[in-house]
């Protein structure tokens, strides 16, 4: 490819890329009235360095520093267009903002276009040899093509500066997310500056994404919790007395992190090294064992909440809601298991491992698990950390383990709340299902919210003290039991009113 070619390319390049910018600013613009919000200029700004970085390649040569601002700009407008998209990325079909070209969001085009600029700027150099014989240290005439695609390249910038007067203003007005149609009238211009308001805001590299560890046995988190229910949010309607407490005397390879009972003859004792412990009724003695290896597939960082579906069947859900499904299965050999278990590799078999979606909660860490037979559904309960402060129920239907509803539960009519006080102020370390009804252990403030999964009410709060550090809750025979982790002992206590 010679040197003439190569720039005819190139300005044809340049070309395409001003009559996407002219399409912008004179058809969406000035006849469909559709003005830019504040990403969307700087989609276009980057579009626009893009073409008079090909300028000076055509003018001075593919030099290296020209080049280099061309794969920067490339790379950084790709970004700017998953920054800019990603905020719907996840709505259902045809779901988004402003028009759409091809069955494609006007804003997710910057994706498109940037990366056919990466790999065309690729090709180009891969297919031409002694390219950078072309560089020149003087200035070299333009063909009529090149003139053509500037005259052009100007009047569309000329054209966007014009709307971006209109829809935005001379400094220091800015852009904002939402703007308002364009309109020739000046009586309806918005100008605004509420757009440097958000650079007071702290962040960060993940923002609100960015969300500390929740509590666990061996690894606190900073939450300071409060031991005491007079200091909590709802007043208790029932106390709790301690009646009976069992040390987990068989040795676990980590801390407990909850506790299920199947109905009949077992507890399951999940641990943070997601060891998985079938117990006798005792707590005394192992059925059933084994290591699930976490790290190759979905996941689940800690196991924090498990349930049992079946006197067979259990369920353990990670902190980040990664849940992993298992049966007690004889058939199953080591090399059939090798995938799924570091350890106990003929003991259980995993029936599905994936990530329960949520939408409200997605912001949130969990730390409990249930299963309602009543209605065949999983469900979690939400902790608060230092940037999201909210007590959600989550519930998803085992058949397709899909999201089927969440809510955040409100309070029977007779109760009281305390003034000042929020739901969000609990921390539910565990949670399981019982004769149709939730129940939710706290952490903080030392209590058991009963909570009605049909009426999605808080309808009962039982008071407990002497248990220092809950981490699960469970029934057996009728009787409530709250495990803990003190002192470096798994601890079970039994309580009753």
């Amino acid at each position: 490819m010679n040197e003439k070619v190569f720039n005819s390319i190139l300005s044809l390049s340049a070309l395409v890329i001003a009559i996407v910018l002219g399409v912008a600013s004179f058809y969406l613009g000035f006849i469909d009235k559709e003005s830019p919000c504040i990403l969307c200029w700087a989609h276009r700004m980057l579009m626009i360095g893009t073409v008079m970085f090909a300028f000076m390649i055509v003018r001075y040569g593919p030099k290296p520093k020209y080049v280099g601002w061309i794969i920067f700009i490339g790379v950084f407008g790709m970004f700017a267009g998953f920054r800019h998209s990603s905020g719907s990325f996840a709505w259902d079909i045809h779901q988004g903002w402003w028009a759409e070209i091809l069955g494609a969001h006007t804003y997710t085009w910057p994706i498109v276009i940037q990366g056919v600029v990466l790999v065309f700027t690729a090709l180009l150099f891969l297919f031409t040899k002694n390219v950078y014989s072309f560089v020149s240290e003087s200035y070299k005439p333009f063909s009529k093509l090149t003139k053509t695609t500037m005259v052009a390249f100007m009047v569309v910038v000329a054209g966007n500066i014009v709307q971006a007067f209109i829809s935005t203003g001379y400094p220091p007005n800015m852009g904002v997310g939402n703007p308002t149609r364009l309109s020739f009238n000046p009586d309806y211009w918005y100008w605004t500056t509420d757009s440097w308001k958000r650079l007071n805001r702290p962040t960060g590299f993940r923002n609100s994404w960015d969300v500390e560890q929740p509590d666990l046995p061996s690894q606190p988190s900073t939450q300071q919790f409060i031991l005491d229910s007079a200091q909590a949010p709802l007043v208790s309607t029932n106390k709790l007395a301690v009646i009976k407490q069992d040390k987990i005397k068989v040795p676990l390879n980590a801390p407990a992190t909850d506790i299920a009972f199947n109905g009949a003859d077992k507890y399951l004792v999940t641990t943070e090294k997601w060891g998985l412990y079938l117990l006798d009724n005792a707590l005394e003695n192992v059925k059933r064992f084994a290591v699930l290896d976490h790290l190759n597939g979905a996941n689940g960082r800690v196991p924090v909440g498990s349930a049992f579906f079946s006197e067979t069947e259990f369920g353990v859900l990670g902190w980040n809601k990664i849940f992993v499904f298992f049966k007690e299965d004889d058939t199953r050999t080591a090399k059939q298991n090798f995938p799924s278990f570091i350890e106990g590799l003929d003991q259980y078999s995993v029936t599905a491992r994936g990530a329960y979606n949520t939408v409200r909660a997605r912001m949130h860490h969990v730390l409990s698990m249930a299963y309602l037979p009543e209605n065949n559904s999983v469900y979690s309960a939400t902790v608060p950390s230092m940037k999201h402060k909210k007590l959600i129920i989550s519930r998803f239907d085992k058949r397709d383990n899909l999201l089927s509803e969440e809510f955040i539960p409100a309070v029977k009519d007779g109760m009281t709340l305390r003034e000042g006080k929020a739901l969000a102020d609990y921390y539910i370390m565990g949670l399981t299902a019982h004769d149709g009804a939730l129940y939710a252990v706290s952490k903080q403030f030392s209590q058991v919210l009963k909570i009605d999964p049909v009426s999605k009410q808080i309808t009962q709060v039982y008071e407990f003290s002497g248990i220092m550090n809950p981490q699960g809750i469970t029934f057996k025979d009728g009787v409530m039991q709250i495990l803990s982790y003190e002192n470096g002992e798994n601890i079970l206590y039994s309580l009753s009113e």
